[in-house]
Formats: C-alpha cells, sequence, structure tokens
C-alpha cells in the first residue's frame, strides 16, 4: 500500500496595511470577489464564457485583471483605514452573494436574487400605493 503524503501550507492571509492580518485568507478573497462573475457566466449569460469577448491581452479575463490591478492600488497607496473600509463593504456586499451562490449554485443563485428583488419592489410599490389612502 502506497503510503500518501499529505503536504499543507498554511493559508496566506489579506493583510491590511502595516502588516495586520484581517483574518481572511486570500484564497476566500478571490472568491469572494470572482462569485458575481461565476453566477453571470454560468447562469445568466454562458454565451460569455464560451468565447473570448471578456479576455484582455494576457488571456486573462478582463473582469479578473481589473479586480488584481485594483487591490495592488489600494494595497499601494491607499491607508490602512481606507483598506480595512474597503475590505468590510466587499465582504457585507458579496458575503450573501457568495453564500447564496454556495447554497443553490451559481446556475440557480442569479434568478432567485432576481426573484427576491422583484418581491422587494413589488412590496415597496403597494406600501408607497397603501400610503396614500385615508382609512376613516
Amino acid at each position: 500500500m502506497p503510503l500518501l503524503l499529505r503536504i499543507s501550507c498554511p493559508p496566506e492571509f489579506v493583510e491590511i496595511h502595516g502588516g495586520v492580518s484581517s483574518g481572511m485568507a486570500q484564497q476566500t478573497l478571490a472568491h469572494l470577489l470572482l462569485s458575481p462573475m461565476r453566477m453571470v457566466c454560468l447562469g445568466i449569460a454562458p454565451q460569455l464564457r464560451q468565447n473570448d469577448v471578456l479576455l484582455n491581452d494576457e488571456g486573462m479575463p478582463a473582469y479578473t485583471s481589473w479586480l488584481l490591478c485594483t487591490i495592488s492600488w489600494l494595497r499601494d497607496s491607499m491607508p490602512g483605514l481606507v483598506q480595512a473600509t474597503v475590505l468590510t463593504i466587499v465582504v457585507l456586499l458579496l458575503g450573501p452573494v457568495t453564500i447564496l451562490e454556495g447554497l443553490m449554485g451559481p446556475c440557480f443563485a442569479p434568478w432567485v436574487i432576481a426573484g427576491m428583488m422583484a418581491m422587494w419592489f413589488v412590496a415597496a410599490a403597494k406600501k408607497n400605493h397603501n400610503a396614500g389612502k385615508n382609512y376613516v
């Protein structure tokens, strides 16, 4: 029976200016940032992943290239407070999307999000319509 060795490397964490660890692995941040693109390419518009429309000169998706440039710019030129604020906003905005993608899959999750938004708009319209009525 062959002996299998499992080498595990500790994850590298996202660091805020000054070497302060955020506690979030870099892989988790990458998964979080690419979640909307996966849902678009797998769920809403699968033809986008079949052709080279979104690729840049290096063969990398333009969305990913833009994110890498933005992260490098934030890392190199912004103070720690701005970096921590941007990281918090990204986690708050994309965290629920990533969780929904994990639960429903990237093909079904966009339609769930669209349905939830439609229900919210209908409820808001009904609330505004009923607010104008006078009840005696």
